[in-house]
């Protein structure tokens, strides 16, 4: 199955299942100093993901910068995140004795997101920059 740009950037709509990330933060399961950015970029990158879809299908005045913003976003939401959660873990620059670390991301259902989630979508991104290179 082939997916179109379209397409491919209307996944990146599921990257609003971010919210979790809040939703940890609010149970005490990962610090405010992770959960804050990964939940508030994933969300942002879902959120600019039907409109950019939608305009990329219409081939709408913008389209490839629509796209390009997706990608830019949501890989640049990536690496802001994980160098965050790299450095919040247990004895590390971010993390705060005494407070929430980031072992949650190692467990069930967090760790969905790092294990898969995560690097789905990066693929569907190097996808959507491969369909943006060949237009």
């Amino acid at each position: 199955m082939k997916l179109n740009l379209a397409e491919l950037t209307a996944l990146q709509s599921w990257r609003i299942v971010g919210a979790a990330f809040l939703f940890a933060w609010s149970t005490n399961d990962l610090p405010a100093v992770f959960a804050w950015p990964a939940g508030v970029g994933d969300i942002v990158v879902g959120l600019m993901a039907p409109a950019a879809a939608i305009t990329v299908a219409l081939k709408l005045s913008g389209w490839r910068q629509a796209a390009w913003g997706v990608v830019i976003a949501g890989m640049s939401d990536f690496i802001l995140v994980v160098s965050i959660g790299l450095f919040a873990r247990d004895g590390l620059p971010l993390h705060l004795t005494g407070h929430i670390s980031t072992h949650a991301m190692g467990i069930l259902p967090y760790g969905l997101f790092p294990t898969f989630l995560v690097p789905a979508f990066i693929i569907l991104h190097i996808l959507a920059i491969v369909r943006l290179r060949a237009s």
